[in-house]
């Protein structure tokens, strides 16, 4: 609970106690907490320092307990509360199945794996902030200092960025101060928006423009990382020249392009602006593959195999299972959405055939694999992919094109960013429609290129004020009410600082 963290002397606990790491450690090979340390000696050198940097990063993407915000639930929440994700789990009282269905209370384990964690990695990046500041050591450089400062900061707007557009208000938090912390109140949205855009413009200034400080790799950002991110925050305040200035700024670049399909969520390929990359100390598969993606993939098995899923009996066993149907498949909604020659449904989805019979009646189930789990074949095992990518290319196109089409209405340049997104797809491009139609359709781009990801949808819904409208209509979701697009806070930090207040429609 943040109180409890805050009654702990979070600034031992979160920053010193369990951020540092064995010195051979590299940031690329971010393991577990593993000992205690005062923060003069954390703080002393570049090598120490960037230890207790490597242990925010572990917290971001090794939760070996509960799954987190950053480590994947927020995809996974994002896909079933908007209209992407079809929950498979059919127990009324499972929590998952009440986000499914809008149906959810204060009484749940999800609102907390979306808070929780996310707090602690918020007093992680304070801590060091703190630390680096107060360092007078020689023999902590500046330039370490400088981006360590630059990362704490991102880190921190990503983090309180993610969390008010899921909560609204919420704590600001940006100091260890046990005084100041353990009866905060919540902050405006506007003001935690304040505080982001201050952050990642003083992350922008501090970054350098390349990943050499991490030996090419992208599992820490750079500036553009921050550019990056205030295009976006810049998209959801509809501060809509920023944003498409900003989004400019990273394209403009020329770090970075679009990679082949195939390659889009590879470890460091061309397209990333910034990952994360979960080591064996993590859960051996990312959050995202263990419920997006079956044990079993039937597309890389031989197709004589067939058969055996057109089988009932046999086909109910493996469900039963859980070998071939994931927790989460994609929504018939998003799978009637793309073409049928769109690369993305053949390559960012996967597929099972069931049987003829009712009440499958043939039916090809779809479910993401953007990221996958280890997986069994009939001819071998495919192994997981451990890289999680946080930023990449091409939502800064759709940034740029919704900025230009909402902003100074250049309605080509808008339409030609969109079709370098559908081209890569293999698609066709679309013409210069109308404002509308050239809104509509970027709202559609959105909708496809960045499924399952980060919980993109949802967001997109609410910040366009169509979340009523698309997800009121949905019969999964019935009684709808507008007030659900807040989750509820924890009721635990409600009970341990009474100057918290529940969001409304759950008192």
């Amino acid at each position: 609970m943040l109180s409890n963290h805050i009654n702990k002397a979070v600034l031992s606990v979160f920053c010193f106690s369990i951020l540092i790491l064995t010195s051979c450690k590299k940031l690329d090979e971010i393991g577990p907490p593993i000992n205690t340390i005062g923060p003069e000696a954390v703080f002393r050198t570049d090598e120490k320092a960037l230890s207790a940097l490597a242990g925010m990063y572990s917290l971001m993407i090794n939760q070996p307990d509960l799954p987190s915000m950053t480590c994947g639930i927020q995809s996974v929440m994002g896909a079933i509360l908007s209209d992407e994700g079809k929950y498979m789990g059919g127990n009324p009282n499972d929590d998952f199945f009440k986000f499914y269905t809008a149906q959810y209370n204060i009484d749940n384990l999800i609102s907390s794996m979306m808070w929780d964690a996310p707090f602690k990695i918020i007093y992680a990046a304070n801590g060091i902030e703190e630390g680096v500041n107060s360092s007078t050591s020689a023999y902590l450089t500046q330039p370490t200092r400088r981006q360590i400062l630059g990362e704490v900061k991102l880190v921190r707007a990503f983090i309180h960025f993610n969390l008010v557009n899921t909560f609204g208000e919420i704590p600001l938090i940006t100091t260890t101060n046990v005084n100041i912390n353990k009866s905060i109140q919540k902050s405006s949205v506007a003001k935690v928006y304040e505080r982001i855009e201050t952050d990642l413009k003083d992350a922008f200034d501090l970054l350098t423009d390349d990943f050499i400080h991490n030996n090419g790799k992208k599992f820490r950002p750079n500036k553009y990382s921050a550019a990056a991110l205030l295009a976006r925050l810049y998209l959801y305040q509809e501060r809509w020249n920023e944003a498409a200035a900003m989004a400019d700024t990273v394209i403009r670049s020329n770090k970075f392009s679009l990679a082949t399909i195939e390659n889009a969520f590879a470890a460091n390929n061309s397209e990333a602006l910034w990952q994360l990359n979960q080591t064996e100390s993590g859960e051996k598969m990312l959050v995202d593959a263990s419920y997006f993606t079956p044990i079993a993939a039937y597309s890389s098995d031989p197709i004589e195999n067939e058969f055996m899923f057109r089988e009932p009996e046999f086909y109910e066993l493996l469900v039963a299972e859980g070998f071939i149907h994931s927790r989460i498949i994609a929504s018939d909604e998003l799978v009637n959405s793309f073409a049928q020659n769109d690369q993305r449904l053949r390559k960012w989805l996967d597929s099972i055939p069931s049987p003829y019979v009712a009440p499958y009646n043939g039916k090809t189930e779809y479910f993401s694999v953007k990221y996958n789990r280890a997986i069994s074949t009939l001819t071998g095992t495919i192994p997981a992919n451990l890289t999680y990518t946080v930023i990449r290319l091409a939502e800064l196109y759709l940034i740029r094109a919704e900025a230009l089409a909402k902003g100074n209405i250049n309605l080509i340049e808008a339409v030609n960013d969109v079709n370098i997104i559908r081209n890569r797809a293999g698609l066709d491009g679309i013409p210069v429609g109308n404002q509308q139609e050239v809104i509509d359709a970027i709202e559609e781009e959105r909708k496809l290129e960045l499924c399952f990801e980060w919980g993109h949808r949802w967001y997109d819904l609410k910040r366009t004020g169509k979340a009523t409208s698309t997800l009121g209509s949905l019969p999964h979701k019935q009684p709808w009410s507008e007030l659900r697009l807040l989750l509820p806070i924890p009721e635990s930090e409600i009970v341990a600082n009474p100057r918290l207040t529940q969001n409304k429609d759950y008192r």
